[in-house]
């Protein structure tokens, strides 16, 4: 409970207010606002937390399918760089630069196989 005392003069008369506000009814509003804050920043927890996912995936699947065609072109498997496609629009441009770099690697080794 929230307890206050105020002492009045008036002429020669002492007057003691004494005033009594229950926790709960004084407290109310500060709990609701806590409670509403708390859901807000765990709704903004996960929400970056998703946001950080998909970031993450944007950057880690052309990468990834990119790392499979270098390995199948390591192992001489040249047919298969037909399968896997990777997007040339990528938001990682230097991406792209490794993107051309294997195109030409594979066609110069398509044209010396074809030479052989």
């Amino acid at each position: 409970q929230w307890l206050e005392i105020r002492v009045m003069q008036h002429y020669n008369l002492r007057l003691y207010v004494v005033s009594v506000v229950p926790r709960s009814h004084f407290f109310s509003a500060i709990d609701a606002s806590s409670h509403r804050t708390m859901v807000l920043v765990i709704v903004l927890i996960i929400v970056s937390i998703l946001a950080a996912g998909l970031l993450t995936l944007t950057f880690t699947v052309p990468i990834r399918k990119l790392s499979l065609a270098f390995d199948a072109v390591a192992e001489m498997n040249l047919e298969s760089h037909c399968v896997t496609k990777i997007d040339t629009r990528s938001v990682i441009a230097e991406l792209n630069s490794l993107y051309n770099g294997y195109w030409s690697a594979v066609k110069m080794i398509e044209q010396v196989r074809a030479f052989l």
